[in-house]
């Protein structure tokens, strides 16, 4: 059964494109699904731009406008990971049309991520109306928390289930609110922390998510850990490098190393 998530928050750089893009190069890449990363930010759109598609031929616009086929606007970027780009609104659209546009992609993909704008617009209303289900993204300020407590707010109104919250930009500072804070303000459940990082730049730079460019960061596994819950899988662990953790606890022989060589098949 595909799932509609829209990804919000009412304040704006706190994280909710790259939120959507590792989140969903993760489902894809770690978990086999296949995603639509639709960009309904019409104020700020920057899906396409963090993939290197910069001037797309068709737009979700284009969709809403049935200028085009709902297809047209849809572009690979990996394996089970596909995008519909926005541009900057030049004219009104019929947002409202969108809840009926998504139920036809249904159909293609197991998860359709919703970017949405940092603004209680029409946009972003009928994204959330549209959804199954909402993630809030908030970071760990006072700034943060206001915009959170008024988009947990919305998400109520609109009776849509919320997910939880992810917890982004943290910088492990005396200073930042703890998670504890934003949970008992919010009444609602973080569930994903993700650290401050110059390898989201570095991902951006080259056009693709931290995830897909760097696939074995500590960052990249905590983006697995969220996907593994929103698709409600377990993650595999490695018998063989726990086996190793296990060994280098204590004092190791080379009868063990050879042992455990030799069952992983790789002496």
């Amino acid at each position: 059964m595909s799932k509609i998530i829209s990804i919000v928050s009412l304040k704006g750089g706190v994280g909710k494109t790259t939120t959507a893009i590792n989140l969903g190069s993760s489902l894809s890449q770690d978990f086999n699904k296949k995603v639509l990363i639709l960009d309904s930010n019409f104020s700020s759109p920057g899906v396409g731009l963090h993939f290197g598609v910069v001037n797309p031929e068709n737009t979700v616009q284009d969709v809403l406008s049935n200028k085009t086929k709902i297809n047209n606007a849809v572009y690979k970027i990996n394996t089970g990971l596909y995008i519909m780009p926005a541009n900057f609104l030049s004219k009104k659209v019929d947002m409202f049309t969108l809840k009926n546009k998504l139920n036809d992609l249904r159909q293609y993909y197991d998860y359709i991520l919703l970017d949405t704008a940092p603004a209680i617009n029409s946009s972003t209303i009928t994204a959330i109306s549209a959804s199954d289900e909402a993630l809030v993204v908030s970071n760990p300020d006072y700034l943060g928390l206001s915009a959170t407590l008024r988009t947990v707010q919305l998400i109520n109104q609109k009776q849509i289930p919320l997910r939880g919250i992810i917890l982004n930009n943290v910088k492990n500072k005396s200073f930042e609110l703890t998670k504890q804070d934003l949970e008992q303000a919010s009444n609602a459940k973080i569930i994903s922390t993700i650290p401050s990082s110059q390898q989201f730049s570095e991902a951006m730079i080259n056009t693709t998510s931290l995830v897909l460019h760097n696939p074995k960061s500590t960052i990249s596994k905590l983006y697995k850990d969220l996907a593994a819950k929103i698709s409600e899988t377990t993650v595999v662990k490695d018998p063989f490098k726990n086996k190793l953790k296990k060994l280098f606890k204590k004092s190791i022989t080379q009868e063990e190393v050879e042992k455990l060589l030799i069952e992983n098949e790789i002496k």
